[in-house]
Formats: C-alpha cells, structure tokens, sequence
C-alpha cells in the first residue's frame, strides 16, 4: 500500500505499509528535504488518527546514506490504528540548511486496504 501527499515547502511525502506475514513495516518518504534524524537529538512523528491526541512514533533510520526515507516505530501499532482511521495527521520532523522544522502532511486513509 502506497498513498502519496503534498505538503507545505513543495515537498510530497509518501506513506507505505508494507506486510509480509507477521512482519509489519511503515516506512516514509519526503520528495525534497531532509528528516531530522541527528543522533545526539532523536526526534519523533507526532500522529493523530482521526483528530485524536497527538502521540509519539519514533522515526528509524532506513538507511545512513539518505535522510529522505525513515521507518516509522511501533509498526504494528501504527498500522493497526491506520486500518481504523479514516483521516491520518502527521507533524514531521526535518531540517533544511541546518534549520529544523516541522511539516505538516494529511492523508485520507478511509477505506484503505492493506
């Protein structure tokens, strides 16, 4: 499963669940930019399904040599909410020019198949 985004500063973020058997991954990608990923400072996605209370998923590194990509933690969970949900919020942490930030991005996910 595959849903593509627009977000603010011309960026499209792309959400996949991929599931193979047991295994559940979320992964996220950003057409332009960088997430904030710096080691010394781990920072999290904040989620809202469904206009719910914001809540914490970590952002993995995917792989060291890009910024554009992340695993999104707690898959299982995500994922399961995700199925439930009809509208996904995501407040996203990245940096541009060493200059951190966060993007906002909102999928419809009503329906969604996995």
């Amino acid at each position: 499963v595959s849903q593509s985004r627009y977000s603010e500063g011309g960026s499209y973020f792309t959400l996949k669940v991929i599931q193979n058997g047991p295994t559940v991954k979320a992964i996220l990608e950003v057409s332009t930019g960088a997430f904030d990923l710096y080691q010394n400072n781990p920072k999290d996605i904040l989620v809202s399904f469904d206009g719910s209370n914001l809540k914490k998923y970590p952002m993995n590194e995917y792989n060291s040599n890009f910024r554009d990509v992340v695993y999104i933690g707690n898959a299982k969970e995500f994922v399961s909410k995700l199925k439930k949900a009809s509208n996904l919020v995501l407040h996203i942490p990245m940096i541009d020019n060493v200059v951190e930030m966060s993007y906002y991005a909102e999928f419809n996910v009503e329906g969604l198949k996995l």
